[in-house]
């Protein structure tokens, strides 16, 4: 099976090549020639793909890694000048946005929250919880601690009986 990452560039790809050949003359002398080659080296033969002339370049209904390339590819060939520090701050941003929403899923003091919760001899806990706890005791070996007093009964009893 082919990995499924793979063919979801692959049709980006092959999405943004179409894309491509809709720019002016203009533009694409902007975008390198590796750049091109590149995609059209990585392209999925068998993904049909087609620019919908009626629609907008944001009305069309690209993959998520479509849109990705297509902003990547905007801000590093046709992006102009004045525009450049507006998409730097907006990568920034972004990114920011990113680690932040890591920083609290998988912060330090949340990590065990909910996991295990002790609770205290005594306490009152629903039912459902309590057979459920009673199931698995009674599954455990259970260690008899004998208190002196009856452990000298004991010997005493294996000593009559012998």
């Amino acid at each position: 099976m082919v990995n499924t990452k793979e063919t979801m560039y692959k049709k980006a790809h092959t999405e943004l090549y179409e894309v491509i050949k809709k720019l002016s003359k203009q533009e694409l002398e902007k975008i390198p020639q590796n750049f091109i080659d590149n995609l059209k080296k990585n392209l999925d033969n068998e993904y049909e793909w087609r620019y919908d002339d009626t629609k907008t370049l944001e009305e069309q209904d690209f993959l998520i890694e479509t849109k990705a390339l297509l902003v990547e590819m905007y801000e590093r060939y046709l992006c102009p000048k004045d525009k450049k520090e507006f998409w730097n701050n907006y990568d920034r941003i972004c990114l920011k946005m990113i680690e932040d929403k890591k920083r609290e899923e998988y912060n330090t003091d949340n990590i065990f929250k909910n996991k295990n919760k002790t609770v205290e001899i005594g306490a009152t806990v629903n039912s459902e919880y309590q057979e459920n706890l009673k199931m698995q005791n009674s599954n455990l070996p259970v260690e008899i601690k004998e208190n002196l007093f009856k452990k000298v009964i004991n010997f005493f009893k294996k000593l009559l009986h012998k």
